[in-house]
């Protein structure tokens, strides 16, 4: 079954939610009190765009709305149209909105604080690949997540999820989990490089005669005396005391 794209995930929402914009919450977050195919947009429009945009962006929306349910995963996807011009410019700017209001950052708080960032996580379950998010039990978070991310308006008096955020947040949190996943293979790739160079000099110190001055060095900047290769930048880094990003550190 196809996964539905953020920018997709968000139109939902909003057809579930139309006053998700007026969300105290999520207006804050997003920084902006209206949809950016509204008319208000249109004299005011985001950063990039002008009055054309803004109405092809509502054009490309409401042929959307207007798709089959089973078929708008497709049409979001579809390359080239008559609607390739509004969903182009509305899928950057989800992508924009997310980056610069740091929309991930703040649900990787909420997964931090509950103990599921990846490492806790791979940890916990003995581990060196991140689990699913079924796995991680990540559903148990949707409740706090729309709160922070949605606001109070997302949820019912007993605070049970409404169905168009509760389905909003289950794609925001599983796009946070793989982006994790992105960070945590290419963590694990430069720590298998380093250890790969750390191997061969270490094997060459091993032939030679080395004084504590030697080791030193070796250890404080990752120079070898009399080495025939010289060290890569994955050693001077280690060195030096360079790590690789945390795990689960927000990326764009």
């Amino acid at each position: 079954m196809p996964t539905v794209t953020l920018p997709g995930a968000l139109l939902d929402l909003h057809a579930a939610e139309k006053d998700l914009w007026s969300w105290p919450t999520w207006a804050t977050l997003v920084r902006t009190d209206h949809p950016p195919w509204s008319p208000e947009a249109e004299e005011n429009p985001p950063e990039g765009w002008d009055a054309n945009m803004v109405l092809a962006v509502r054009a490309f929306m409401e042929k959307y709305f207007n798709t089959k349910a089973k078929n708008r995963f497709d049409f979001m996807k579809r390359q080239t149209d008559e609607y390739s011009k509004g969903r182009n410019a509305w899928i950057q700017w989800v992508a924009d909105t997310y980056r610069t209001c740091k929309v991930n950052a703040r649900v990787d708080e909420i997964l931090i604080e509950a103990n599921r960032d990846p490492l806790t996580v791979m940890r916990a379950m003995k581990t060196s690949t991140l689990p699913s998010a079924t796995d991680a039990v990540l559903w148990a978070f949707y409740e706090v997540t729309i709160y922070r991310v949605l606001g109070p308006e997302g949820l019912y008096e007993n605070r049970m999820p409404k169905k168009g955020p509760n389905e909003f947040i289950s794609v925001l949190l599983i796009h946070c989990w793989e982006r994790w996943r992105k960070v945590v293979k290419r963590d694990q790739t430069a720590m298998k490089k380093k250890r790969a160079e750390v191997d061969r000099l270490w094997k060459e110190m091993s032939e030679k005669t080395l004084t504590k001055k030697d080791l030193r060095l070796f250890l404080s900047t990752g120079r070898v005396p009399y080495a025939t290769v010289p060290p890569g930048p994955a050693l001077i880094a280690l060195g030096k005391g360079a790590r690789a990003p945390r795990a689960g550190a927000p990326v764009a």
